[in-house]
Order: C-alpha cells, then sequence, then structure tokens
C-alpha cells in the first residue's frame, strides 16, 4: 500500500474560516482582556512608525503574529541590555527593566488570547473543506500540520476514521496526525492530577504527562502545549524531549 504525507500550514484551515498569521494578530487586538493592552497598542504603533520610517513604505504595515512575537520579545531583549548602563536601579520607576517587563507581561496575556480565539473560531468553523480532505485519506496515510487548531481530528472522527499522534496514543489508529507545533488541546500535568478517564496520553515521564483532552479547562492548573510563534522554542523542546525520554 503506497504511504502519503500530507503536510499542511495555515492556509488549509483558511478555507474553514480559520485566520491566517496576519488575521489573527488583528484578531488577538480586538478581543485581548488583558489589562496591559494599553502598553501593548502603545507599542504595536511605536513598532509600526519604526517600519515605516525604515522601509518609507506608503501604505500601513500589516503586522502578522509571529512578527509581533519576535519584535516585542527582540524589544523586551533591548530594554534589559541598556537597563545595565542606566543609573537607576531595575525599579526606580519608569526605567528600562520596567519597559521590558511591561512587554513580558502583555505577551504573556496574548498567549493566552491565542487559544481563546482558535477554540472560539474553531467552534464556527465551515467544515465541508476539511470533511472532503479526510474522505480520502487511506489508513497508511500521515498528516503533518503546524496547526494548533482540531480540525483534521474532528473531521477524521465525524468519519468515523481512526487516527493517533503517533506517540504513546499510536494503538488508537491507522492515520497519524502529527501537531509539529503543538496542540489547543494538548494539556501538560503533574502526575496524580486531571482525569485519566478523559485524557488520551501522548507523553510521559516520572513527574508529568501530556495529555489530549476535548475539556481544555477540565484541569485547574493545567497548560495548554502549543509552539508559540517567537524565539526561546528551547523551552517546548526540552519539555516534549524530557516527557518522551
Amino acid at each position: 500500500m503506497t504511504k502519503r504525507v500530507f503536510i499542511l500550514g495555515a492556509g488549509f484551515s483558511k478555507q474553514a474560516g480559520m485566520p491566517l498569521a496576519t488575521e489573527l494578530t488583528k484578531c488577538l487586538l480586538n478581543d485581548s482582556e488583558s489589562p496591559y493592552s494599553q502598553d501593548m497598542l502603545a507599542w504595536i504603533a511605536d513598532l509600526k512608525s519604526r517600519i515605516a520610517h525604515l522601509e518609507d513604505q506608503k501604505k500601513e504595515f500589516e503586522l502578522n503574529i509571529e512578527q509581533l512575537f519576535v519584535f516585542a520579545k527582540l524589544d523586551a531583549e533591548l530594554w534589559r541590555l541598556k537597563q545595565q548602563s542606566c543609573d537607576v536601579g531595575r525599579l526606580d520607576g519608569d526605567t528600562p527593566w520596567s519597559k521590558a517587563k511591561s512587554i513580558e507581561n502583555w505577551l504573556s496575556h496574548l498567549e493566552l488570547d491565542i487559544q481563546k480565539v482558535i477554540w472560539e473560531k474553531q467552534r464556527a468553523a465551515e467544515m465541508r473543506p476539511i470533511l472532503k480532505f479526510v474522505e480520502h485519506l487511506s489508513p497508511s496515510d500521515t498528516v503533518v500540520t503546524f496547526n494548533y487548531d482540531t480540525l483534521v481530528e474532528t473531521a477524521l472522527t465525524s468519519c468515523q476514521q481512526h487516527w493517533n499522534h503517533g506517540l504513546l496514543d499510536h494503538s488508537l489508529g491507522k492515520i497519524t496526525v502529527l501537531k509539529m507545533h503543538g496542540s489547543v488541546d494538548w494539556l501538560v500535568m503533574k502526575r496524580g492530577e486531571g482525569n485519566p478517564r478523559k485524557t488520551v496520553l501522548l507523553f510521559a515521564s516520572s513527574a508529568e504527562f501530556v495529555g489530549r483532552s476535548p475539556l481544555r479547562q477540565a484541569t485547574l492548573g493545567a497548560k495548554i502545549v502549543i509552539l508559540k510563534p517567537f524565539g526561546g522554542h528551547k523551552r517546548h523542546f526540552v519539555l516534549i524531549t524530557n516527557l518522551v525520554s
């Protein structure tokens, strides 16, 4: 039997109504409930003015979600470096250090908003294009996706096709769906937490485990496993490596 591999990016989910990178930024800015939203908007306005000055753009620069996180992280690091040549302490008023912390604070809230927006958009998604795709999948096929959403998995289940993530759940089905950037329904929890009967085990270590659960808030303190779009991916890969090894 011929083995096929399908590689999916954001454009695949776009046909179902999921946002692209630039559209996701707009959704986050409109829906953000962060107490630091004004700081974020001020920073974005300043960034756009800097980019427009450098590139002499005639139209407004559209900031995609990856650029937002990358530029913000770089700015935070720059403010931290400036603190080294500052005559006052880190906590002595409006310092470069406090500016770096402000950026990091609204970034952390934005990470949570990413998950919220994806779940909301997914609930309203048009599934027909996704269903059409999975109907043509064979048991030996592998789907490699960089998307956080679970549209493919939902469609496979709807079509009564058995599938797995190629991890500790490999016995659950023959079609493999590899989530290279994690998923909004993957939760990392400490041993003894959560409800194992409602969680499909994916990774495990002596102290922690990652499970797939449709109940994203079923476990107090559980964190969703997604590879966020900025430098510093090492923490994510260390987590996965430790759990798999």
